[in-house]
């Protein structure tokens, strides 16, 4: 049975299947952006990544 997740990005507020879990300061407090979000923060000096978030989980 595959369960369906719902999880809104903590930078633009939309609704996204994947997300991604991510530090981009030095507060070291976690985050969950979604692929648009990811790709603005990637570059940031401070970026941490620290996995994948997934709508569908089994």
């Amino acid at each position: 049975m595959t369960r369906i997740r719902v999880k809104t990005c903590d930078r633009c507020q939309i609704i996204a299947d994947i997300m991604y879990r991510i530090q981009v300061d030095r507060s070291r407090q976690w985050q969950f952006v979604c692929g648009d979000c990811w790709q603005l923060v990637s570059s940031h000096p401070d970026y941490v990544y620290g996995g994948t978030w997934k709508a569908h989980k089994r």
